[in-house]
């Protein structure tokens, strides 16, 4: 017993100092310190930023730096940077010494690249890295230190052109940049402004000049040529952001139809109607049109409605009047008897008589309208196309305007009401089977909005269409048209805002 006892009591201490030993060894490993048998070397470069290699291996270390751990011996250095020629150069390196190697880029012509510039049209200043310069195009820039490079076109009546380039080492780099004409046409989007929505549905202008577009999605863009200002359903009173209708009345006050009802701005207060809280016989409100004494007429997909300046609302639908159908697309006031006409989407055109309160319905089939299979487009026939009336109205000779949408066998197109001759005339198909706004310019020519063929303007004999084939009209949906003092055209479409200087 006492035996084995003894063997125990040396076994454990046996342990005790083989655990000790251990812990000693780890201790010294860990504070080693720096073996002074090992050479080292640092490597520099301007600009900073090169990988080294040496010998064809990836040190991990990047310039600049000092390469550490290394045998004495001779070693070729490898500077290694994007875009720029690898560098290589034969070092001999010591225990005794800290040998430094520094590359300069930028004084070795080896190691620079050329830029040729060019656009058209030509003349135009060059801005590179924000930097303005003397150079006009075309030119050809030599020695450039190689890298990503932003260059900038800049030339009167043009927008400023924008463009990244790489320069890398002994490479002739091209740059041609097609300069987008602002002349006559000047397009508003996301890529060169600070416009929030390129899906733009409608548009109005007020008496200050400022412009008011409506979105799909994103409320309203306020613009006044110079900053751009949003209004939606989270920062703002308004009822949806899916906007539908702007109007501005004769107080300059701007009425706004929307998804989720009608709001009134008015300066910094805002009134806002809907189903909840007032007579608006749907929220979805699609038109809104004033008399000259600011009776206001909407256009509801539940009914037309008429809300004097006092506040009295009258509600017209199937259900309580001869009014023949609940979906309202649109509606204009003829300035010569302040009385509406409404575009119905399925049941064609219905103007409201003061006289006697009635209403008077025009459609296809009342109009002996035009029968879909024999009317080639371009055509012109008697009667309204269909039923699916989508825009419309009045010209200042008195006459009625509607835009129809295409649908089952049956074309779209442009009709117009001869108000004195009184009979309706239809353009088969033309400018498009889809005409979504309607406008006048004051020498009475017609300006229409299309769905996906662009702006069109008639003058009463030609058709003539502006496209993004044939104008720098970038897209080709206009779904609303607003023309102001100048003149000069602002169009809502689904590309932005677009203006157009030209007649």
């Amino acid at each position: 017993m006492k035996f084995i006892l003894s063997n125990y009591l040396i076994l454990v201490f046996i342990l005790g100092l083989s655990l000790s030993s251990c812990e000693k060894e780890v201790s010294v490993s860990t504070n080693e310190k720096e073996s002074e048998n090992h050479a080292k070397i640092f490597i520099n470069s301007k600009p900073a930023g090169a990988k080294i290699y040496l010998d064809g291996k990836n040190t991990g270390y990047i310039t600049p730096d000092t390469v550490k751990w290394l045998l004495a011996g001779e070693y070729k250095v490898t500077l290694k940077k994007e875009y720029f020629k690898d560098t290589n150069v034969v070092v001999l390196i010591d225990y005794n010494s800290v040998p430094s190697k520094f590359l300069d880029y930028t004084t070795n012509p080896n190691m620079l690249g050329t830029l040729s510039l060019n656009s058209e049209p030509s003349g135009a200043k060059v801005i590179i890295n924000d930097s303005l310069t003397n150079i006009k195009t075309p030119f050809k820039v030599n020695n450039m230190l190689p890298g990503i490079y932003n260059i900038d076109f800049d030339l009167p009546g043009y927008w400023l052109g924008k463009q990244q380039v790489i320069i890398q080492s002994q490479r002739d780099s091209y740059l041609n940049y097609k300069l987008k004409d602002t002349s006559l046409w000047v397009n508003y989007n996301m890529n060169n402004t600070d416009i929030h929505s390129n899906d733009l549905t409608c548009l109005a202008i007020d008496k200050n000049g400022i412009k008011w577009a409506g979105s799909w999605g994103y409320g309203i863009v306020r613009y006044d040529e110079k900053t751009w200002q949003y209004l939606d359903a989270a920062n703002s009173p308004l009822l949806g952001n899916y906007v539908n209708c702007l109007v501005v009345d004769n107080l300059n006050r701007l009425w706004i139809g929307t998804d989720g009802g009608m709001a009134v701005k008015d300066g910094e207060n805002w009134i806002t109607y809907t189903m909840a809280n007032s007579p608006l016989p749907a929220n979805d409100v699609r038109g809104i049109a004033f008399t000259s004494d600011n009776k206001i007429w909407i256009a509801t997909w539940g009914g037309g409605a008429a809300l004097n300046d006092n506040g009295n609302w009258t509600v017209y639908s199937p259900s309580n009047s001869t009014f023949p159908h609940p979906y309202c697309s649109a509606v204009a006031v003829h300035p010569s008897t302040d009385e509406p006409w409404f575009a119905l989407f399925g049941m064609g055109v219905v103007r409201y008589y003061s006289v006697d309160g009635t209403w008077k319905n025009w459609n296809k089939r009342n109009t002996a309208g035009v029968v879909a299979t024999s009317a080639p487009p371009g055509s012109i026939r008697s009667g309204i196309l269909n039923d699916n009336i989508q825009s419309i109205g009045i010209h200042p000779d008195g006459d009625i305007w509607a835009g129809v949408a295409a649908k089952i066998y049956d074309k779209g197109g442009l009709c117009y009401f001869n108000i004195s001759a009184y009979k309706w005339v239809s353009y088969v198909a033309t400018p498009s089977n889809q005409v979504f706004s309607i406008t006048f310019s004051p020498d009475g020519v017609v300006w229409l909005g299309n769905g996906g063929a662009g702006l069109t303007r008639f003058d009463g004999t030609t058709f003539k269409t502006f496209n993004a084939t044939n104008s720098r009209l970038e897209n080709n949906y206009v779904n609303g048209i607003a023309i102001d003092k100048n003149g000069i055209k602002w169009l809502a479409t689904y590309g932005g805002l677009v203006k157009y200087k030209g007649n």
